[in-house]
């Protein structure tokens, strides 16, 4: 890993690799992405992705949509 007066840096990814946890690119990452599906791969664990935009749409409750 590439160091900077004594830190440890992540290097850019290449654009166009796959993460190996969900189904987003990795360059399509963010700070908290890059961390929780790298913790996911490494532990081997089974959870779900928390990329930004990756939730599905939340249902609205009969009681908001009807009218009257």
């Amino acid at each position: 890993m590439p160091t900077t007066e004594g830190k440890a840096t992540v290097a850019a990814p290449a654009a166009g690799i796959m993460c190996a946890e969900c189904p987003h690119r990795w360059d399509a990452h963010d700070s908290i992405g890059i961390r929780y599906c790298s913790a996911t791969v490494a532990r081997g664990l089974n959870r779900g992705c928390v990329c930004v935009g990756s939730a599905p749409p939340r249902p609205q409750s009969p009681s908001a949509t009807s009218e009257g």
